[in-house]
């Protein structure tokens, strides 16, 4: 087990997979607060580290995310990448809109 469970990102990343999958936070509380995952300790936590995340300025969410899906491929212990379903390319295309060809 990690020594500092609230800092680690195997740790932090595997309690946001179990939320997002048991629908276990998905109900208000019983005293109005809803429980769940904190996402500012999670962002806390894959931002370690990195010099522009570490602040309190604006970020690009789409440098963010490369960042998550690398701290993913780095911490993965399997054949098999898990980011790899996380993955997408971009596509452009031109398509006439009478012959729609």
């Amino acid at each position: 087990f990690p020594e500092d469970p609230a800092n680690d990102f195997d740790v932090q990343t595997a309690k946001l997979g179990v939320g997002l999958v048991s629908g276990r936070y998905s109900f208000p509380g019983t005293e109005g607060a809803q429980q769940g995952v904190s996402a500012h300790m999670y962002r806390r936590v894959v931002a370690r580290g990195h010099p522009e995340f570490t602040t309190k300025r604006q970020q690009d969410a789409h440098e963010f995310y490369l960042h998550l899906l690398t701290l993913v491929e780095r911490h993965s212990r399997h054949r098999s990448n898990p980011a790899d379903c996380l993955k997408f390319a971009v596509e452009d295309r031109i398509q006439c809109t009478e012959s729609l060809g």
